[in-house]
Protein backbone atom coordinates (compact mmCIF):
# COMPACT_ATOMS: atom_id res chain seq x y z
CA UNK A 1 0.00 0.00 0.00
CA UNK A 2 1.54 3.50 -0.96
CA UNK A 3 2.11 5.62 1.81
CA UNK A 4 -0.20 8.80 1.49
CA UNK A 5 1.34 11.93 -0.47
CA UNK A 6 2.85 14.50 1.37
CA UNK A 7 3.86 18.10 0.62
CA UNK A 8 5.01 19.19 -2.51
CA UNK A 9 8.43 19.54 -2.41
CA UNK A 10 9.72 22.73 -2.36
CA UNK A 11 10.82 24.76 -5.45
CA UNK A 12 14.21 24.68 -6.27
CA UNK A 13 17.04 27.26 -5.43
CA UNK A 14 18.48 29.22 -8.26
CA UNK A 15 21.61 28.73 -9.73
CA UNK A 16 24.19 30.20 -7.77
CA UNK A 17 22.26 30.20 -4.79
CA UNK A 18 20.96 28.16 -1.61
CA UNK A 19 17.95 28.99 0.31
CA UNK A 20 18.40 27.70 3.52
CA UNK A 21 15.71 26.19 6.13
CA UNK A 22 16.03 28.99 8.47
CA UNK A 23 14.96 31.14 5.86
CA UNK A 24 12.07 29.24 4.25
CA UNK A 25 11.22 28.92 8.10
CA UNK A 26 11.20 32.87 8.18
CA UNK A 27 8.20 33.21 5.75
CA UNK A 28 5.76 35.21 7.25
CA UNK A 29 1.93 35.28 6.92
CA UNK A 30 1.83 38.52 6.94
CA UNK A 31 -2.09 39.31 6.20
CA UNK A 32 -2.62 36.35 9.59
CA UNK A 33 0.06 38.95 11.84
CA UNK A 34 -1.23 42.34 10.56
CA UNK A 35 -4.72 41.30 11.26
CA UNK A 36 -4.19 40.47 14.82
CA UNK A 37 -2.47 43.52 15.85
CA UNK A 38 -5.37 45.31 13.49
CA UNK A 39 -8.48 43.94 14.99
CA UNK A 40 -7.10 44.34 18.71
CA UNK A 41 -5.96 48.35 17.78
CA UNK A 42 -9.62 48.22 16.46
CA UNK A 43 -11.57 47.17 19.58
CA UNK A 44 -9.41 49.80 22.25
CA UNK A 45 -9.85 52.42 19.37
CA UNK A 46 -13.34 52.14 18.79
CA UNK A 47 -13.83 51.65 22.61
CA UNK A 48 -12.43 55.23 23.17
CA UNK A 49 -13.14 57.10 19.96
CA UNK A 50 -17.41 57.54 20.06
CA UNK A 51 -16.83 59.20 23.76
CA UNK A 52 -13.86 61.29 22.23
CA UNK A 53 -15.67 62.52 19.46
CA UNK A 54 -18.61 63.40 21.45
CA UNK A 55 -16.84 65.76 24.06
CA UNK A 56 -14.72 66.94 20.97
CA UNK A 57 -17.66 68.09 19.05
CA UNK A 58 -19.26 70.06 22.25
CA UNK A 59 -18.75 73.97 21.47
CA UNK A 60 -18.58 74.74 25.30
CA UNK A 61 -16.34 72.38 27.31
CA UNK A 62 -15.76 72.34 31.15
CA UNK A 63 -12.58 71.62 32.58
CA UNK A 64 -13.54 68.09 33.30
CA UNK A 65 -14.28 67.33 29.87
CA UNK A 66 -11.06 68.97 28.85
CA UNK A 67 -9.31 66.45 31.06
CA UNK A 68 -11.13 63.48 29.91
CA UNK A 69 -10.87 64.86 26.25
CA UNK A 70 -6.50 65.05 27.02
CA UNK A 71 -7.23 61.68 29.00
CA UNK A 72 -8.71 60.37 25.82
CA UNK A 73 -6.17 61.40 23.19
CA UNK A 74 -3.16 60.13 25.60
CA UNK A 75 -5.11 56.88 25.33
CA UNK A 76 -5.17 56.79 21.51
CA UNK A 77 -1.77 57.80 20.95
CA UNK A 78 -0.25 55.01 23.59
CA UNK A 79 -2.40 52.33 22.25
CA UNK A 80 -1.45 53.32 18.63
CA UNK A 81 2.55 53.52 19.54
CA UNK A 82 1.56 50.00 20.96
CA UNK A 83 0.27 48.62 18.06
CA UNK A 84 3.14 50.54 16.05
CA UNK A 85 5.60 48.42 18.34
CA UNK A 86 3.80 45.30 17.57
CA UNK A 87 4.36 45.50 14.18
CA UNK A 88 8.42 45.85 14.32
CA UNK A 89 8.66 41.98 14.51
CA UNK A 90 6.50 41.25 11.77
CA UNK A 91 8.57 43.49 9.60
CA UNK A 92 12.28 42.25 10.87
CA UNK A 93 11.06 39.02 9.99
CA UNK A 94 10.38 39.62 6.61
CA UNK A 95 12.68 41.73 6.15
CA UNK A 96 14.96 38.84 7.44
CA UNK A 97 12.96 36.49 4.68
CA UNK A 98 14.06 38.86 1.75
CA UNK A 99 17.68 39.17 2.76
CA UNK A 100 18.33 35.60 3.21
CA UNK A 101 15.97 33.43 1.24
CA UNK A 102 17.99 34.15 -2.16
CA UNK A 103 21.45 33.24 -0.44
CA UNK A 104 24.59 34.51 0.71
CA UNK A 105 24.66 38.68 -0.72
CA UNK A 106 21.64 37.96 -2.99
CA UNK A 107 20.01 41.24 -1.94
CA UNK A 108 23.05 43.94 -1.07
CA UNK A 109 22.42 47.43 -2.25
CA UNK A 110 25.50 48.73 -3.92
CA UNK A 111 26.67 52.37 -1.51
CA UNK A 112 27.64 54.15 -4.39
CA UNK A 113 24.07 54.09 -5.59
CA UNK A 114 22.63 55.15 -2.07
CA UNK A 115 23.59 58.71 -2.11
CA UNK A 116 21.23 60.16 0.73
CA UNK A 117 20.77 63.89 -0.29
CA UNK A 118 22.23 65.41 -4.08
CA UNK A 119 20.25 68.33 -4.23
CA UNK A 120 17.42 69.73 -2.18
CA UNK A 121 14.79 71.93 -4.30
CA UNK A 122 11.98 74.06 -3.95
CA UNK A 123 9.10 72.57 -6.59
CA UNK A 124 8.74 74.83 -9.44
CA UNK A 125 6.60 77.83 -8.47
CA UNK A 126 5.68 80.92 -9.92
CA UNK A 127 7.37 83.90 -6.97
CA UNK A 128 4.09 86.04 -7.13
CA UNK A 129 1.66 83.60 -6.02
CA UNK A 130 1.58 83.61 -2.12
CA UNK A 131 -1.98 82.99 -1.37
CA UNK A 132 -1.90 78.79 -0.42
CA UNK A 133 -5.39 78.27 -2.40
CA UNK A 134 -3.82 80.17 -5.70
CA UNK A 135 -0.12 78.03 -5.38
CA UNK A 136 -2.25 74.70 -4.87
CA UNK A 137 -4.11 75.27 -7.43
CA UNK A 138 -1.29 76.54 -9.99
CA UNK A 139 0.94 73.46 -8.53
CA UNK A 140 -1.42 71.26 -9.36
CA UNK A 141 -2.46 72.45 -12.15
CA UNK A 142 1.20 72.11 -13.42
CA UNK A 143 1.35 68.35 -12.13
CA UNK A 144 -1.81 67.74 -14.44
CA UNK A 145 0.65 68.93 -17.63
CA UNK A 146 3.88 66.55 -16.11
CA UNK A 147 1.81 63.93 -15.59
CA UNK A 148 2.89 61.57 -18.82
CA UNK A 149 6.36 62.81 -19.01
CA UNK A 150 6.72 61.43 -15.65
CA UNK A 151 4.38 58.08 -16.08
CA UNK A 152 5.61 57.59 -19.53
CA UNK A 153 9.30 56.10 -19.01
CA UNK A 154 8.30 54.28 -15.75
CA UNK A 155 5.51 52.71 -17.91
CA UNK A 156 8.22 51.71 -20.27
CA UNK A 157 10.55 50.00 -17.37
CA UNK A 158 7.53 48.34 -15.87
CA UNK A 159 6.24 46.75 -19.57
CA UNK A 160 10.28 45.55 -19.86
CA UNK A 161 10.64 43.84 -16.51
CA UNK A 162 7.43 42.17 -17.16
CA UNK A 163 8.86 41.07 -20.73
CA UNK A 164 8.72 37.33 -20.88
CA UNK A 165 12.20 37.27 -22.96
CA UNK A 166 13.59 39.75 -20.22
CA UNK A 167 17.00 38.51 -18.58
CA UNK A 168 19.73 40.83 -16.34
CA UNK A 169 22.31 40.58 -19.59
CA UNK A 170 19.32 42.30 -21.80
CA UNK A 171 18.31 44.62 -19.29
CA UNK A 172 21.91 45.63 -18.26
CA UNK A 173 22.40 46.75 -21.94
CA UNK A 174 19.25 48.81 -22.60
CA UNK A 175 19.69 50.48 -18.88
CA UNK A 176 22.96 50.89 -17.92
CA UNK A 177 24.29 50.18 -20.91
CA UNK A 178 26.74 47.59 -20.24
CA UNK A 179 27.40 43.88 -19.60
CA UNK A 180 26.23 42.55 -16.02
CA UNK A 181 29.44 41.27 -13.67
CA UNK A 182 29.75 37.33 -13.46
CA UNK A 183 27.97 37.22 -10.27
CA UNK A 184 24.65 38.65 -11.66
CA UNK A 185 24.93 37.34 -15.38
CA UNK A 186 24.04 33.97 -14.66
CA UNK A 187 21.18 34.55 -12.23
CA UNK A 188 17.46 34.19 -13.34
CA UNK A 189 15.47 36.76 -14.00
CA UNK A 190 12.54 35.93 -12.11
CA UNK A 191 13.67 33.55 -9.19
CA UNK A 192 10.78 31.25 -7.79
CA UNK A 193 11.65 31.94 -4.36
CA UNK A 194 10.51 35.06 -4.83
CA UNK A 195 6.92 35.01 -6.79
CA UNK A 196 4.84 38.62 -6.69
CA UNK A 197 1.50 37.44 -8.82
CA UNK A 198 0.46 33.71 -8.21
CA UNK A 199 -0.76 32.61 -11.59
CA UNK A 200 1.29 35.14 -13.81
CA UNK A 201 5.18 34.18 -13.38
CA UNK A 202 6.26 36.97 -16.35
CA UNK A 203 5.02 40.19 -13.32
CA UNK A 204 8.45 41.04 -11.61
CA UNK A 205 7.07 44.83 -10.90
CA UNK A 206 3.51 46.65 -10.12
CA UNK A 207 3.16 50.14 -10.79
CA UNK A 208 0.45 52.16 -8.52
CA UNK A 209 -0.02 55.44 -9.90
CA UNK A 210 -1.38 58.23 -7.64
CA UNK A 211 -3.82 60.53 -8.38
CA UNK A 212 -3.27 63.93 -8.34
CA UNK A 213 -3.62 65.56 -5.32
CA UNK A 214 -7.03 67.89 -4.83
CA UNK A 215 -6.90 71.46 -4.02
CA UNK A 216 -8.07 71.46 -0.58
CA UNK A 217 -4.94 68.89 0.97
CA UNK A 218 -2.59 71.04 -1.44
CA UNK A 219 -3.80 73.96 0.36
CA UNK A 220 -3.37 72.39 3.96
CA UNK A 221 0.32 70.96 3.16
CA UNK A 222 1.48 74.22 1.86
CA UNK A 223 0.23 75.89 5.22
CA UNK A 224 2.44 73.45 6.94
CA UNK A 225 5.44 74.31 4.93
CA UNK A 226 5.41 71.36 2.50
CA UNK A 227 6.57 71.80 -1.07
CA UNK A 228 3.86 69.60 -2.76
CA UNK A 229 6.86 67.50 -4.22
CA UNK A 230 4.47 64.44 -4.32
CA UNK A 231 1.85 65.78 -6.76
CA UNK A 232 2.86 63.09 -9.24
CA UNK A 233 3.71 59.81 -7.96
CA UNK A 234 3.88 56.25 -8.01
CA UNK A 235 4.70 53.00 -5.61
CA UNK A 236 6.54 50.35 -7.41
CA UNK A 237 5.75 46.56 -5.77
CA UNK A 238 8.01 43.90 -5.77
CA UNK A 239 8.53 40.21 -4.79
CA UNK A 240 12.23 39.72 -5.50
CA UNK A 241 14.76 42.10 -3.99
CA UNK A 242 17.40 41.94 -6.46
CA UNK A 243 14.60 43.14 -8.98
CA UNK A 244 14.12 45.97 -6.69
CA UNK A 245 17.84 46.58 -6.67
CA UNK A 246 18.19 46.69 -10.33
CA UNK A 247 15.00 49.03 -10.67
CA UNK A 248 16.70 51.42 -8.60
CA UNK A 249 19.58 51.51 -10.60
CA UNK A 250 17.57 51.49 -13.75
CA UNK A 251 15.78 54.76 -12.46
CA UNK A 252 19.23 56.44 -11.16
CA UNK A 253 21.09 56.24 -14.47
CA UNK A 254 17.18 57.55 -16.51
CA UNK A 255 17.06 60.40 -18.09
CA UNK A 256 15.48 61.53 -14.23
CA UNK A 257 16.96 64.05 -12.34
CA UNK A 258 17.73 62.42 -9.20
CA UNK A 259 16.88 65.12 -6.38
CA UNK A 260 17.06 63.49 -3.43
CA UNK A 261 17.51 59.61 -2.53
CA UNK A 262 16.43 58.19 0.94
CA UNK A 263 17.52 54.40 1.39
CA UNK A 264 15.11 53.42 4.60
CA UNK A 265 15.64 50.01 3.75
CA UNK A 266 16.96 49.27 7.62
CA UNK A 267 14.25 51.31 9.30
CA UNK A 268 12.65 49.70 12.31
CA UNK A 269 10.07 52.26 13.38
CA UNK A 270 8.04 52.46 9.66
CA UNK A 271 7.61 49.82 7.25
CA UNK A 272 10.98 50.08 4.88
CA UNK A 273 12.00 51.37 1.43
CA UNK A 274 13.33 53.20 -1.16
CA UNK A 275 11.73 56.84 -1.57
CA UNK A 276 13.06 58.56 -4.81
CA UNK A 277 12.85 62.24 -5.50
CA UNK A 278 12.98 63.00 -9.54
CA UNK A 279 12.60 66.16 -11.50
CA UNK A 280 11.18 65.47 -14.97
CA UNK A 281 12.71 68.18 -17.39
CA UNK A 282 9.73 70.79 -18.58
CA UNK A 283 11.35 71.82 -21.24
CA UNK A 284 12.80 75.49 -20.17
CA UNK A 285 16.42 75.87 -19.76
CA UNK A 286 17.85 75.84 -16.35
CA UNK A 287 17.41 73.23 -13.83
CA UNK A 288 15.39 75.66 -11.85
CA UNK A 289 12.07 74.55 -14.53
CA UNK A 290 12.24 71.21 -13.57
CA UNK A 291 9.43 69.54 -12.05
CA UNK A 292 10.13 67.15 -8.96
CA UNK A 293 7.77 64.04 -8.46
CA UNK A 294 8.08 60.88 -5.68
CA UNK A 295 9.16 57.04 -6.71
CA UNK A 296 8.48 54.43 -4.01
CA UNK A 297 9.99 51.16 -3.99
CA UNK A 298 8.54 49.01 -1.60
CA UNK A 299 8.49 45.12 -1.08
CA UNK A 300 5.06 43.18 -1.70
CA UNK A 301 5.09 41.82 2.45
CA UNK A 302 5.99 45.39 3.24
CA UNK A 303 3.37 47.32 1.37
CA UNK A 304 0.69 44.91 2.94
CA UNK A 305 2.25 45.80 6.11
CA UNK A 306 2.55 49.62 5.64
CA UNK A 307 -1.51 49.76 4.11
CA UNK A 308 -3.05 47.79 7.01
CA UNK A 309 -0.45 49.80 9.65
CA UNK A 310 -1.96 53.33 8.42
CA UNK A 311 -4.08 53.52 10.34
CA UNK A 312 -1.84 53.06 13.49
CA UNK A 313 0.77 55.72 12.34
CA UNK A 314 -1.66 58.50 11.63
CA UNK A 315 -2.83 58.74 15.46
CA UNK A 316 0.60 57.92 17.25
CA UNK A 317 1.86 60.91 14.94
CA UNK A 318 -1.17 63.40 15.97
CA UNK A 319 -0.22 66.41 17.35
CA UNK A 320 -3.41 67.04 19.04
CA UNK A 321 -6.85 66.24 19.23
CA UNK A 322 -8.46 67.35 16.60
CA UNK A 323 -5.17 65.89 14.60
CA UNK A 324 -7.43 62.31 14.60
CA UNK A 325 -10.24 63.35 12.44
CA UNK A 326 -8.03 62.23 9.42
CA UNK A 327 -7.77 58.60 10.89
CA UNK A 328 -10.29 56.45 9.25
CA UNK A 329 -10.40 53.17 7.13
CA UNK A 330 -11.73 55.03 4.18
CA UNK A 331 -15.25 54.13 3.67
CA UNK A 332 -17.38 56.13 1.81
CA UNK A 333 -20.68 57.70 4.05
CA UNK A 334 -22.70 58.48 1.32
CA UNK A 335 -22.57 55.12 -0.63
CA UNK A 336 -21.17 52.69 1.78
CA UNK A 337 -19.10 50.49 0.92
CA UNK A 338 -18.90 46.83 2.25
CA UNK A 339 -15.57 46.14 3.81
CA UNK A 340 -14.44 43.67 6.81
CA UNK A 341 -13.26 45.01 9.45
CA UNK A 342 -12.83 48.75 11.20
CA UNK A 343 -16.52 49.22 9.68
CA UNK A 344 -18.17 50.90 12.67
CA UNK A 345 -14.83 52.87 12.84
CA UNK A 346 -15.40 54.32 9.86
CA UNK A 347 -18.57 55.48 10.20
CA UNK A 348 -17.77 57.32 13.48
CA UNK A 349 -14.29 58.78 11.94
CA UNK A 350 -16.37 59.45 8.57
CA UNK A 351 -19.46 61.12 10.27
CA UNK A 352 -16.93 63.58 11.92
CA UNK A 353 -14.64 64.31 9.19
CA UNK A 354 -18.01 65.21 7.42
CA UNK A 355 -18.84 67.63 9.80
CA UNK A 356 -15.56 69.16 9.63
CA UNK A 357 -14.32 69.50 6.13
CA UNK A 358 -17.77 69.59 3.74
CA UNK A 359 -19.01 72.81 2.76
CA UNK A 360 -21.35 74.24 4.60
CA UNK A 361 -24.92 73.50 4.72
CA UNK A 362 -24.86 70.14 2.76
CA UNK A 363 -27.32 67.58 3.94
CA UNK A 364 -26.06 65.50 6.52
CA UNK A 365 -25.49 62.19 5.31
CA UNK A 366 -27.10 58.93 6.86
CA UNK A 367 -24.32 57.11 8.93
CA UNK A 368 -25.80 53.92 10.24
CA UNK A 369 -24.64 53.65 13.98
CA UNK A 370 -22.49 56.15 15.07
CA UNK A 371 -23.50 59.86 17.26
CA UNK A 372 -25.95 62.23 15.05
CA UNK A 373 -24.55 65.62 14.57
CA UNK A 374 -26.40 68.77 13.87
CA UNK A 375 -25.52 69.80 10.76
CA UNK A 376 -28.68 72.46 9.90
CA UNK A 377 -25.93 75.30 8.66
CA UNK A 378 -27.62 77.58 6.12
CA UNK A 379 -25.51 77.25 2.47
CA UNK A 380 -23.16 80.18 1.41
CA UNK A 381 -25.66 82.15 -1.10
CA UNK A 382 -24.42 82.56 -4.83
CA UNK A 383 -24.54 85.32 -6.96
CA UNK A 384 -27.50 83.89 -8.74
CA UNK A 385 -29.26 83.85 -4.97
CA UNK A 386 -27.85 87.09 -3.75
CA UNK A 387 -29.66 89.13 -6.87
CA UNK A 388 -33.06 87.69 -6.34
CA UNK A 389 -33.22 88.49 -2.73
CA UNK A 390 -32.14 91.94 -3.46
CA UNK A 391 -34.90 91.87 -6.02
CA UNK A 392 -37.38 90.62 -3.28
CA UNK A 393 -35.99 93.71 -1.34
CA UNK A 394 -37.04 96.45 -3.99
CA UNK A 395 -40.11 94.63 -4.64
CA UNK A 396 -40.71 94.80 -0.98
CA UNK A 397 -40.43 98.14 -0.81
CA UNK A 398 -42.75 98.94 -3.73
CA UNK A 399 -44.97 96.74 -2.35
CA UNK A 400 -45.62 95.11 -5.75
CA UNK A 401 -47.36 91.83 -4.36
CA UNK A 402 -47.30 89.76 -8.19
CA UNK A 403 -43.45 90.22 -8.29
CA UNK A 404 -42.96 89.58 -4.75
CA UNK A 405 -44.46 86.25 -5.17
CA UNK A 406 -42.34 85.53 -8.62
CA UNK A 407 -39.03 86.17 -6.75
CA UNK A 408 -39.82 83.91 -3.99
CA UNK A 409 -40.48 81.24 -6.10
CA UNK A 410 -37.19 82.11 -7.66
CA UNK A 411 -35.69 82.42 -4.94
CA UNK A 412 -36.54 78.68 -3.28
CA UNK A 413 -35.45 76.90 -6.62
CA UNK A 414 -32.39 79.01 -5.95
CA UNK A 415 -31.84 78.11 -2.66
CA UNK A 416 -32.28 74.19 -3.60
CA UNK A 417 -30.00 74.33 -6.39
CA UNK A 418 -27.35 75.77 -4.10
CA UNK A 419 -28.05 73.08 -1.54
CA UNK A 420 -27.78 70.34 -4.33
CA UNK A 421 -24.33 71.18 -5.46
CA UNK A 422 -23.00 71.74 -1.96
CA UNK A 423 -23.94 68.41 -1.11
CA UNK A 424 -22.80 66.83 -4.36
CA UNK A 425 -19.40 68.77 -4.42
CA UNK A 426 -18.79 67.51 -0.67
CA UNK A 427 -19.26 64.07 -1.88
CA UNK A 428 -17.22 64.19 -4.67
CA UNK A 429 -14.57 65.84 -2.88
CA UNK A 430 -14.34 63.29 0.15
CA UNK A 431 -14.17 60.52 -2.66
CA UNK A 432 -11.33 62.36 -4.61
CA UNK A 433 -9.46 62.19 -1.61
CA UNK A 434 -10.29 58.69 -0.94
CA UNK A 435 -9.05 57.49 -3.99
CA UNK A 436 -5.79 60.25 -3.24
CA UNK A 437 -4.87 57.93 -0.01
CA UNK A 438 -5.94 54.77 -1.00
CA UNK A 439 -3.96 54.39 -4.41
CA UNK A 440 -1.16 52.97 -2.69
CA UNK A 441 -3.50 50.26 -0.88
CA UNK A 442 -3.36 46.67 -1.21
CA UNK A 443 -6.75 46.00 -2.60
CA UNK A 444 -7.44 46.91 -6.40
CA UNK A 445 -10.85 46.40 -6.28
CA UNK A 446 -11.63 49.38 -3.52
CA UNK A 447 -9.83 51.52 -5.59
CA UNK A 448 -11.94 50.62 -8.87
CA UNK A 449 -15.35 50.93 -6.58
CA UNK A 450 -13.83 54.50 -5.31
CA UNK A 451 -13.28 55.54 -8.81
CA UNK A 452 -16.21 54.08 -9.98
CA UNK A 453 -18.45 56.07 -7.42
CA UNK A 454 -16.41 59.36 -8.27
CA UNK A 455 -17.21 59.62 -11.58
CA UNK A 456 -21.09 58.93 -10.46
CA UNK A 457 -20.34 61.83 -7.75
CA UNK A 458 -19.00 63.83 -10.68
CA UNK A 459 -22.04 63.10 -13.11
CA UNK A 460 -24.50 63.90 -10.07
CA UNK A 461 -22.32 67.54 -9.45
CA UNK A 462 -22.74 68.62 -13.27
CA UNK A 463 -26.47 68.02 -13.36
CA UNK A 464 -26.91 70.00 -10.30
CA UNK A 465 -25.28 72.51 -11.84
CA UNK A 466 -26.80 72.26 -15.45
CA UNK A 467 -30.00 74.32 -14.62
CA UNK A 468 -27.51 76.94 -13.62
CA UNK A 469 -25.15 76.88 -16.41
CA UNK A 470 -27.92 77.01 -18.67
CA UNK A 471 -29.52 79.89 -17.08
CA UNK A 472 -26.35 81.53 -16.95
CA UNK A 473 -26.04 81.15 -20.86
CA UNK A 474 -28.96 82.08 -21.51
CA UNK A 475 -28.47 85.82 -20.10
CA UNK A 476 -24.82 85.58 -21.14
CA UNK A 477 -26.90 84.72 -24.80
CA UNK A 478 -29.33 87.34 -24.49
CA UNK A 479 -26.68 90.24 -23.15
CA UNK A 480 -24.41 89.42 -26.67
CA UNK A 481 -27.63 89.91 -28.69
CA UNK A 482 -27.97 93.48 -26.69
CA UNK A 483 -25.10 94.61 -27.51
CA UNK A 484 -25.08 93.39 -30.76
CA UNK A 485 -28.31 95.39 -31.62
CA UNK A 486 -26.65 98.75 -29.79
CA UNK A 487 -23.22 98.25 -32.15
CA UNK A 488 -25.84 97.84 -35.14
CA UNK A 489 -28.19 100.96 -34.18
CA UNK A 490 -24.70 102.94 -33.39
CA UNK A 491 -23.32 101.82 -37.04
CA UNK A 492 -26.57 102.48 -38.71
CA UNK A 493 -26.16 106.44 -36.85
CA UNK A 494 -22.98 106.61 -38.01
CA UNK A 495 -23.58 105.79 -41.94
CA UNK A 496 -26.39 108.64 -41.70
CA UNK A 497 -23.75 110.69 -40.67
CA UNK A 498 -21.33 109.84 -43.31
CA UNK A 499 -23.89 110.02 -45.85
CA UNK A 500 -24.99 113.68 -44.86
CA UNK A 501 -21.13 114.95 -45.08
CA UNK A 502 -20.11 113.07 -48.27
CA UNK A 503 -23.32 114.27 -50.06
CA UNK A 504 -23.14 117.81 -48.85
CA UNK A 505 -19.69 118.18 -48.16
CA UNK A 506 -17.84 120.40 -45.73
CA UNK A 507 -19.73 123.25 -44.57
CA UNK A 508 -20.33 124.64 -41.32
CA UNK A 509 -22.86 122.99 -38.58
CA UNK A 510 -26.02 125.49 -39.13
CA UNK A 511 -25.53 124.45 -43.39
CA UNK A 512 -24.67 120.87 -42.53
CA UNK A 513 -27.98 120.52 -40.03
CA UNK A 514 -30.27 122.68 -42.38
CA UNK A 515 -29.29 121.01 -45.91
CA UNK A 516 -29.75 117.56 -43.52
CA UNK A 517 -33.26 118.93 -42.45
CA UNK A 518 -33.85 119.17 -46.24
CA UNK A 519 -32.77 116.10 -47.67
CA UNK A 520 -34.53 113.81 -44.60
CA UNK A 521 -37.63 115.23 -45.08
CA UNK A 522 -36.98 114.49 -48.81
CA UNK A 523 -35.98 111.16 -47.99
CA UNK A 524 -38.61 110.01 -44.68
CA UNK A 525 -40.14 107.30 -46.51
CA UNK A 526 -37.03 105.49 -46.83
CA UNK A 527 -35.76 106.24 -43.85
CA UNK A 528 -38.44 105.39 -41.97
CA UNK A 529 -38.72 108.32 -39.61
CA UNK A 530 -41.36 111.51 -38.79
CA UNK A 531 -40.76 114.29 -40.89
CA UNK A 532 -41.98 116.22 -37.14
CA UNK A 533 -38.26 115.12 -35.54
CA UNK A 534 -36.16 115.22 -38.91
CA UNK A 535 -34.66 118.78 -37.59
CA UNK A 536 -33.29 117.10 -34.38
CA UNK A 537 -31.62 114.69 -35.68
CA UNK A 538 -27.99 116.23 -35.38
CA UNK A 539 -28.41 118.79 -32.48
Amino acid sequence: MAPPPGPPPPLPPPPGSSISPRARANTVDVKAETGKISSAFEKTFYKFFKEFCSIRLKARKTPDDKARLKELFTTLKTEATKATDQLQPTIQKCMEFYRTAGGPGYFQLDPEFIVPMLLKRKQLCDEDITDPSEKAEYLIGLGEDTQEKFQAPLKRLVADFNDPNASFERMYKRYLFKMPPPSIKNLPWRNPTFVLEPGNSNRVVRERFGPLKDEKRGRAKIKQGSELTDINRVTLEFEDPKILEFAFRCIVASNFVIVCVKNKLNETNQPPCIHLNVAVMSGQSGYEHDWICEIQLYLRSILRIKTTSHIFYNVARAENEFAIKDVQDKNEVIVPIQRPKMTDLAMLSNSFRELQDRPQGAPQAPVRGGPKFNTSVPVPPSEETKVIETALVEAKKKKDLPLMKSLKAKLALSKQTDSAIAATSAKAEDLQQQVEEAWDGDDDDLIERLQGLLEEAEAEKAAAEKPRLEERRRKEEEERRRKEEERRRKEVERRRKEEVVRKFGKRTDSDIKAAAKEWCTNTVKNWNLSGKNTGNMFK
